[in-house]
């Protein structure tokens, strides 16, 4: 089975995956993207197996589609101060990091079996993030926590939906994954980078779907996107040269709830509204363990998480302008599970809000949807010395002594997509 799911990554990922500045998937596919992902009760297109395996029974002819996402991210930190016994020993500094492009790509296609049974398979990237800071700590003190991370998914989604009746659908799908993770820093007081480069070559999870329409007008949706267990293997380099040491991690993702409604209104216009509730809980501590006590003095490396559950709001809006032409928007709150407490460079997370605008052509067999997004923090991240992970990323290994560091930090994002879709004839 192994062999087979990287087989299937090896030629539907060709490209290099890089992921934005967060912990959830800045979208998959542009149409749904462009209406805030509030998409659970519309999802009529291939990537409907990620929003709501049920809606693919909405599919009548063959369609194949691929596009690609490239996201532009800015972080921002200002006044790191870092006091030890009280005493400033560094800062304060501010620093800002404008990221290379990333680019994320997706896949899909769908085929009605019958007028009731439709096949569908995708491959996208349900969670991820991928930041890589300035390495220089004298530059960008914050590379003591961590000046790359690395952790995401990436699917491949067969699925199968079936229409019990003209009014309801239901769909499920087996997420067939790999996952990857890679964590590096600089030790406080020295120049030594420490890199952990972990992978979990397969993991799954299912999504299961429903869709109802009580009336021409009207659409349910909803979606169990299910907990994905992932046991991390790699090793450990020490300025870029293998250490000979081993490293272990489990680090699962998390299962989701997606629900939403979708209004249709006289004039052409489809008003959406989804929730979205996340069990980011799931993640207590991150551990890695060491196979040999690293540099002869830690058996592992521990950073607490203590996440907190999330439940995003989103909304979305499309106006059938013509039967060539479609204008979407859509918005969306993102509260983010980090907390002060655990707050890291690793994890740079903050409340999030979204705002989305694209267009659909209709030409014919082919379907061309476009979005550009734009991710801003909802305000300033306060840390005051309360994130135990920062202080112990710059401390001295003395319990006599105490660390204090605080800062603040916000970032924003624009994320620019299009996707081309073929549909065959009848």
């Amino acid at each position: 089975m192994k062999k087979l799911v990287a087989g299937i990554f090896f030629v539907l990922f060709p490209l290099s995956l890089c992921l934005a500045a967060n912990v959830d998937t800045a979208g998959i596919g542009s149409k749904a993207t462009a209406m805030g992902g509030a998409y659970s009760a519309y999802a009529d297109d291939p990537y409907a197996v990620y929003y709501n395996p049920a809606g693919l029974t909405q599919i009548q002819a063959p369609i194949v589609s691929g596009g690609l996402f490239m996201m532009k991210p800015t972080l921002k930190y200002y006044d790191l101060t870092f006091e030890r016994d009280n005493t400033v020993v560094l800062g304060p500094t501010s620093y800002s990091e404008k990221f290379d492009p990333l680019y994320v790509p997706h896949l899909g296609a769908a085929y009605p079996i019958s007028d009731r049974l439709v096949f569908g398979v995708a491959a996208y990237v349900p969670f991820g993030l991928d930041l890589e800071w300035n390495d220089d700590a004298a530059e960008n003190p914050g590379a003591y926590s961590a000046f790359h991370t690395l952790y995401m998914r990436e699917v491949v989604t067969p699925s199968l939906a079936y229409k019990l009746s003209e009014k309801l659908s239901v769909g499920a799908g087996v997420s067939l994954g790999r996952s990857e993770m890679v964590a590096e820093k600089v030790l406080f007081g020295s120049t030594t980078q420490i890199t952990l480069d972990t992978i979990d070559d397969f993991n799954y999870s299912f999504n299961l779907g429903v869709q109802y329409h009580p009336e021409d007008f009207l659409t349910l949706g909803l979606t169990y996107r299910g907990r994905a267990k992932a046991v991390f293997t790699g090793d450990v380099d020490l300025n870029g040269m293998d250490s000979g040491i081993d490293v272990r991690s489990q680090f699962d993702h998390p299962e989701q709830i997606q629900g939403g409604i979708r209004y249709m209104t006289p004039h052409n216009v489809s008003l959406c509204f989804d929730l979205i509730w996340t069990r980011w809980s799931i993640e207590g501590d991150q551990v890695g363990t060491f196979s040999t006590p690293l540099m002869g003095m830690f058996p592992e490396a521990r950073y607490p998480r203590d996440w907190d559950d999330t439940v995003q709001i989103r909304l979305g809006a499309e106006w059938g302008v013509s039967d060539l032409l479609d204008l979407r928007a859509g918005y969306f709150y993102d509260p983010s599970p980090v907390s002060d407490s655990t707050f890291d460079f690793g994890w740079p997370d903050a409340d999030r809000k979204t705002y989305s605008v694209g267009a659909g052509l209709n030409l014919e067999n082919w379907k061309i949807d476009t979005v550009i997004q734009y991710f801003t923090a909802e305000s300033k991240r306060e840390v005051g010395g309360e994130s135990f992970n920062l202080n112990e990323a710059f401390q001295d290994f003395n319990p006599a002594t105490s660390e204090n560091l605080s800062l603040e930090a916000d970032g924003y994002m624009w994320t620019a997509g299009l996707t081309v879709s073929y549909v065959f004839s009848k």
